[in-house]
């Protein structure tokens, strides 16, 4: 009887919910649902709600507006595309070779016949034509062999460079291939638009430092000449003090009994700075 009574009391569990969201206006079901949605907003705070709702819609709309942006370029690209295939009618060949994994020059074969393509492209006629072509291709080359130059000549340096700072205890072998490591993932971040924050951090920490190493070298030279004028005014002052009784500080427009001052003495002299 107990397993009657249960599942008659689920029924009418079941039914009274039922009969619950029916008599539910529709205000109240759409509160209820969008509160399911967005769970952290307070019970009974409408304000809540609806500023909810409107950041929810402004965030629809960008995405909105993204899509559309997107379908216009895919849309842009599907029709220039397709005006490039028609441009000519070997074309579309060439396409459905790539397609099946042919390669170019045995789709031009198969379009030209062998012997017809390179009849044609011995002739003047081709020649003129592919000109242009052709000299972009030898500059390429050129350019590319002056980088392959540079670049072994780089390398050499560079592997001296390395080698000495590391010799005079700048840093480790392990420090320097861990920080090589860490720049070709900064550089190739970079070609693909890629730029974390701790990578601007990292060099914002490199640049305060020489700034810093540079002040405290500049703050030593300072102290430096500093201490060099006290020596030489302690050294005047003892050498022109009189025996016994007061005299007047140095540079204080006074001089003590006895002593001329040296018409025309620069300030070196006065200080017996050699």
């Amino acid at each position: 009887m107990s397993r009657i009574y249960y599942f008659c009391d689920k029924l009418n569990c079941e039914i009274n919910m039922a009969n619950d969201n029916l008599n539910k206006s529709k205000r109240e079901t759409f509160i209820e649902k969008y509160r399911s949605h967005r769970p952290e907003l307070p019970e009974d705070d409408e304000e809540a709600m609806y500023g909810a709702l409107s950041e929810d819609f402004d965030e629809y709309d960008r995405q909105m507006s993204d899509l559309r942006a997107s379908n216009d370029k895919y849309k842009k690209d599907q029709d220039d595309f397709l005006k490039a295939i028609a441009s000519n009618p070997d074309n579309a060949r060439y396409i459905e070779g790539m397609m099946n994994g042919e390669d170019w020059l045995s789709t031009s074969i198969a379009i030209h016949g062998y012997d017809g393509l390179i009849d044609y492209l011995s002739s003047e006629e081709a020649r003129e034509k592919y000109k242009e072509a052709d000299a972009k291709h030898k500059a390429q080359l050129a350019k590319s062999e002056e980088l392959d130059k540079e670049s072994a000549a780089n390398a050499e340096k560079t592997d001296a460079d390395i080698a000495a700072a590391i010799e005079s205890g700048r840093f480790t072998r392990e420090q320097y291939e861990e920080a090589l490591g860490e720049l070709f993932d900064i550089t190739d971040g970079l070609e693909l638009n890629v730029c974390k924050p701790e990578w601007i951090e990292m060099v914002i920490a490199a640049k305060n430092h020489d700034t810093d190493m540079e002040k405290a070298r500049e703050e030593g030279r300072k102290s430096g000449r500093n201490e060099g004028l006290e020596a030489n005014l302690a050294k005047r002052r003892k050498s022109s003090a009189p025996a016994g009784g007061p005299q007047m500080p140095v540079n204080m427009g006074g001089r003590t009994s006895g002593e001329k001052q040296k018409r025309g003495s620069s300030i070196a002299d006065l200080l017996n700075i050699s």
